[in-house]
């Protein structure tokens, strides 16, 4: 057989790396060595929880998702119609479906040469995305360069103009106070959630910020750190008169409920 010569593509990739993997790998074996069913399965339903948002629902699109035991790797070509969008979206749901299952992570978004394909992938853009998620990202959060914004806006078609396509894809990002831009899992994941959802959420959230204080090690102080200001600019957020007023219809057990979340001192 010859040997195949393929050229590098220009494609947007993301690299998401499941923080505490090791932990939560721990838990799966009990005393003397004996399998935890019960957490291999919450494990198992976590990791294929992300895989079925980052498998493309459409074959006529150009991602490729591939997943190696606590991370996993999404790339787009970089000119495919509205895809930039379509991502942000999914690694906004993944980023929620991992925090229901009280899974942090971390990841970066890059841009560049890369081969991706079912068997294999490699290139520059994948060695840029993982070492911004190790060295830059430091939080659990997912990072973009804005040079990630200015592609999806040059390339989409489910907007009426630019302006409108740009502010389009903010609605997903935070920006944070290293002038990072970032997937936003907390004062955005009401766009994603009912009320009910949403309460169910947010006590999830605050119990593992809570959790997490324990934690003495510096660096585990400070991702929690930075989850804790994230949830309290939540709370300001969610518990707003202008914020509830939009939920008005809805039930109102879980409005007063939310209403009367708190923030973690």
């Amino acid at each position: 057989m010859g040997r195949m010569v393929k050229k590098y593509e220009n494609r947007i990739v993301l690299f998401l790396d499941i923080l505490g993997f090791k932990h939560h790998l721990n838990k799966t074996i009990g005393k003397e060595n004996v399998d935890d069913e019960k957490e291999i399965t919450k494990l198992y339903m976590s990791l294929l929880a992300i895989r079925a948002i980052a498998e493309p629902e459409d074959t006529n699109n150009s991602r490729i998702a591939t997943q190696f035991s606590d991370a996993i790797v999404i790339s787009i070509k970089e000119d495919d119609k509205n895809q930039v969008l379509y991502l942000l979206d999914d690694i906004a749901s993944i980023l929620i479906t991992l925090i229901r299952h009280r899974i942090i992570c971390r990841g970066a978004i890059s841009y560049g040469k890369l081969i991706h394909t079912k068997d294999v992938v490699f290139g520059p853009a994948l060695v840029d995305a993982y070492l911004t998620e190790s060295e830059a990202a430091m939080y659990p959060r997912v990072i973009l360069d804005q040079n990630i914004i200015k592609l999806g806006v040059n390339y989409d078609k489910f907007y009426e103009d630019k302006i409108s396509a740009e502010k389009g894809l903010l609605s997903y990002l935070g920006k944070d106070e290293d002038d990072k831009y970032y997937i936003d899992y907390f004062e955005q994941s009401h766009y994603r959630l009912s009320i009910k959802e949403l309460n169910d959420y947010v006590g999830i959230l605050r119990e593992m910020v809570l959790a997490g204080r324990r934690f003495k090690k510096p660096d585990l102080k400070v991702k929690y750190g930075w989850m804790k200001n994230k949830f309290n600019k939540m709370v300001d957020k969610y518990t707003s008169e202008i914020f509830l007023s939009y939920y008005k219809e809805d039930d109102r057990t879980e409005l007063e409920k939310l209403s009367r979340l708190k923030k973690i001192p």
